[in-house]
């Protein structure tokens, strides 16, 4: 039964320590049994397993020690510390909070008296909501779904015509269910050719977002990859691009276009059942007057060759002329 449901240990004096040690395929710990003592929380700030406000470690250096029956804690792969353990001024590297994944997700807590750092934190800054942030969100780790897809692409459709831009959106989700966009993801397109092209996502809010703009008609497949936590994540998928005359995809009157450009360039806009009114609009409309176009070109009488040689035909007929007259 205890392979099905997610679990959170909450240590405390009377706690088995052997008999925890034994569920080593849940908790994947080997703990060090010792006589209760108090420790204090040192928060891990490379914790990424879930999102905790970014000023939880100034507020738990504040908190008061737990009461720990434990010394040595050994843990296993995909282990997230929340807090460590810290022995009056001294660090360590021991867990004192700590969630664990697996086939069962598995949260351990060392010691008890994690009510005074509520007390605490009221007392010192008027609240509890960053303790109150921790169990919520540690409870949330324990109830999120260990087969949720974590990496996600989506199209709004995926029939797409070769007029209209194609755009993506993916999301990665943490342990804790939430959206995140802190590494970057790639996706890498392929045609029915077997011609790639890669991309990367850009950040959008928590989530990611592409325009891959126009595409020629075709069936395409993609794999997009993100890597989280030493984790590489996919997520395939594929859309057709269909190739549309752009005739078929208007094929009635854009109405709202044509009383546009009537009233941008000083125009009229009349519907059929006002056409008698057309030829009036234009008798009387000042701007609609007939238009003469006269064109002057002046052309050198040198460049008509032709002129000349007549010219010179009738003054050479003239000069003979006169010639013969003269000797009468």
């Amino acid at each position: 039964m205890l392979q099905k449901k997610p679990i959170w240990f909450i240590l405390n004096g009377q706690s088995d320590i052997a008999a925890l040690n034994q569920e080593q395929h849940l908790t994947h710990l080997n703990l060090t049994p010792a006589q209760p003592h108090d420790v204090l929380g040192d928060y891990n700030e490379a914790f990424n397993t879930f999102i905790l406000p970014q000023n939880i470690g100034e507020i738990t250096d504040k908190m008061p020690p737990l009461h720990v029956p434990v010394t040595n804690v050994t843990v296993g792969p995909n282990a997230g510390v929340l807090f460590y353990q810290k022995s009056g001024a001294k660090n360590s590297e021991t867990p004192l909070w700590l969630l664990q994944q697996g086939s069962t997700y598995v949260a351990v807590l060392m010691g008890e008296g994690v009510w005074r750092w509520r007390l605490y934190e009221y007392k010192n800054f008027g609240r509890h909501s960053v303790v109150d942030e921790c169990i919520r969100q540690t409870i949330g780790f324990l109830s999120a779904s260990n087969n949720e897809r974590l990496f996600n692409v989506s199209l709004t459709k995926y029939v797409w015509s070769d007029q209209e831009p194609i755009t993506l959106s993916a999301y990665l989700l943490n342990a804790n269910n939430e959206q995140i966009n802190a590494p970057d993801a790639q996706i890498t397109i392929t045609d029915s050719n077997g011609r790639k092209q890669g991309f990367s996502f850009e950040r959008s809010g928590t989530g990611y977002s592409l325009n891959i703009g126009v595409w020629a008609g075709g069936n395409y497949t993609y794999t997009a990859r993100t890597t989280y936590n030493g984790k590489e994540y996919s997520a395939n998928g594929s859309f057709t691009v269909q190739s549309i005359p752009l005739e078929l995809m208007e094929s009635g009157a854009d109405y709202p276009l044509l009383y546009g450009l009537a009233k941008k360039y000083n125009g009229a806009f009349i519907p059929a059942k006002n056409v008698s009114s057309l030829y009036d609009s234009i008798t009387h409309n000042e701007n609609i007057k007939p238009v003469i176009q006269t064109n002057t070109e002046t052309v050198p009488l040198v460049d008509r060759k032709w002129y000349f040689f007549i010219i010179l035909l009738i003054a050479t007929t003239e000069w003979l002329l006169r010639k013969y007259w003269l000797a009468q």
